[in-house]
């Protein structure tokens, strides 16, 4: 694990090279084009407009030059914080099971969609924008790119719970898939309209 652990740290040190950002930009691509056939097949219904979007946003992937060391599951079971004075601060993150590497985007997807929009509380919020914007330019373009990867996770999400809404016979199950569907439809159409 210890020459894992410095590979990547030496890996982080260099720039990626030119085939490495290809490799990436393919993967995103393939990836999305897999999931909106899949979603087609799941009768998601607005293929055109889903498809529209990347088209109009895809070169911040693109354009993408640096990738790094990604949480990959940022929600509030995993961040530990700390209330002062009214204020809430991050002090750490826990479970890594999901890291990846990738664009600083992607790990905004889940702990927006999990936590800071469900709770909305916006002291958290802020304390999460606010402590990573000390570090890293957070203007429109980089939330964009937010959208377009959580783009991709949302049509993921539908088409795992449209599957399982076919294949199962149990009315908790399907009521439950039905009403993921209905939350990852709403947050694709706030996306892409």
């Amino acid at each position: 694990m210890d020459s894992f652990i410095r590979y990547l740290f030496n890996k982080r040190k260099r720039k990626p090279l030119q085939s490495e950002i290809v490799q990436l930009r393919q993967k995103w691509k393939n990836e999305f084009e897999q999931k909106i056939r899949e979603a087609k097949k799941n009768q998601i219904g607005f293929n055109d407009e889903i498809r529209k979007f990347y088209q109009d946003n895809k070169t911040l992937i693109e354009d993408e030059n640096e990738y790094v060391l990604l949480h990959n599951n940022f929600q509030s079971q995993n961040i530990i914080v700390k209330e002062e004075s009214g204020l809430i601060k991050i002090n750490g993150f826990v479970d890594f099971d999901y890291w990846n590497v990738g664009s600083r985007a992607q790990d905004f997807i889940k702990i927006d969609y999990w936590t800071l929009k469900p709770l909305n509380y916006p002291s958290l919020y802020n304390a999460f924008y606010g402590a990573y914007s000390k570090y890293f330019k957070v203007n429109n373009d980089f939330k964009k790119k937010i959208e377009l990867f959580k783009l991709i996770w949302l049509l993921d999400q539908y088409n795992f719970e449209s599957v399982l809404m076919k294949k199962s016979d149990q009315k908790e199950l399907t009521d439950s898939a039905r009403n993921s569907i209905e939350n990852y439809l709403f947050e694709i159409k706030t996306i892409i309209l």
